[in-house]
């Protein structure tokens, strides 16, 4: 008997499942790329900017651009989600800055400048009251997440109306990492309270718990989401170069998902799903490289974990727009989709596979998560 995977009711999105078809789709090619390759074989550590509402940009690449068909409204990103209780909406819009290290995996949100990056949501429920209404939140102080170790140090705030929710990283002597979480409402009891990271994902978006306090460990689901986009993307930089020459002679790339037996698989998913990678010569050069267009399609792409009898099913599109990569002396200094709404989500839908008994699934979409709309993504070259 497999053994079950709790289900997390809060809108995080886990792209795990994403990694796993990654390695599957450079399989295609063999061994992948060399030290000339991608921006994360040959530059160590990046800085980053997601602009999440780059409506009114141009692309800023050093390389050449071609003109792109955009939507109308390349933003912001919009992420639905279905748990038990009903249906919200969550949007985002605003700058985020950070930093990764390709190598060890290690990621950075931080303030720039020394002006807080400002991620503005709006969070409500279809048909029914807002849940918690506009929230700001500001990255005061460098979040560092280390790639095998959860976070130990950082800050970052919460405005909610006039009152302001501190969420401070730090450890705990009995509970390990975790986070303090401050209110300016002192009328709540406590309004200083300490959570290890597990609680703080975990517990508090599905418990009775006051609302301030949920309102944090929702915040704390954004920082996640932003960096798993983040590193989701490092991927396609590997990716592009890896099936340069089978992208020239083949569109698209297509790699097969898991498997269902025959007669296994639910009536609304087909046997055996598939993930395409199709390159756009927008450039048109006839090579693939900077000012082109990427495209990545999922069709019931199932990722079946032998381990667990829940599973993972994608469906959807993201379109990667205006791919830049800028080398200077034979090492990338800047790469990334710099063109309005470079990283396009449309109908990107996560929904789960469970297996009831023994060669007998459903197809469960209460807990689906759905993005749709872009941002522009740019990895840079950290200066001295």
């Amino acid at each position: 008997m497999k053994k079950a995977k709790k289900r997390f009711t809060t809108m995080v999105w886990y792209l795990c499942l994403i990694g796993v078809i990654t390695l599957g789709l450079v399989s295609i090619v063999g061994t992948g790329g060399d030290d000339d390759g991608g921006g994360s074989d040959t530059l160590r550590h990046y800085n980053f900017t997601i602009d999440m509402d780059p409506v009114e940009k141009n692309g800023v690449s050093a390389e050449p651009q071609a003109v792109v068909v955009l939507p109308d409204k390349p933003g912001p990103l919009v992420v639905s989600y279905s748990d038990d209780s009903g249906d919200y909406i969550l949007e985002l819009s605003g700058v985020v800055y950070g930093s990764i290290d390709t190598k060890d995996g290690d990621y950075t949100i931080f303030d720039e400048l020394n002006e807080a990056s400002t991620i503005v949501q709006a969070m409500e429920g279809e048909g029914s009251d807002e849940y918690f209404g506009p929230l700001t939140l500001n990255v005061t102080a460098d979040i560092e997440i280390p790639e095998e170790d959860p976070p130990a140090t950082g800050a970052w705030t919460v405005q909610s109306g006039d009152e302001t929710i501190t969420v401070t990283v730090g450890v705990d002597q009995e509970k390990g990492a975790g986070v303090t979480i401050t209110t300016t409402d002192q009328t709540q009891d406590p309004f200083t309270k300490f959570y290890g990271w597990g609680e703080f994902f975990e517990y508090l978006l599905d418990s009775d718990e006051p609302e301030w306090q949920r309102k944090a460990a929702f915040s704390g689901s954004i920082i996640r989401f932003l960096i798993e986009n983040s590193q989701f993307l490092t991927t396609t930089f590997d990716i592009i170069p890896d099936l340069e020459d089978v992208l020239e002679d083949e569109v698209p790339v297509r790699d097969y998902c898991s498997a269902f037996n025959e007669g296994e698989n639910p009536a609304d998913v087909r046997q055996e799903g598939y993930n395409d990678f199709t390159w756009f010569d927008v450039s048109d050069d006839g090579e693939v490289g900077g000012g082109d267009s990427f495209q990545w399609e999922f069709v019931d792409c199932w990722d079946d974990d032998p381990e667990d009898d829940i599973d993972d099913l994608l469906n959807g599109t993201i379109d990667l727009r205006g791919y830049t990569e800028v080398e200077d002396g034979g090492k990338t200094v800047r790469i990334g989709y710099e063109l309005p709404g470079g990283v396009e989500f449309t109908e990107f839908c996560l929904s789960e596979i469970e297996e009831v008994d023994e060669g007998v699934y459903t197809h469960d979409t209460t807990y689906a998560v759905t993005v749709n709309g872009g941002f522009t993504i740019v990895f840079y070259e950290p200066e001295d």
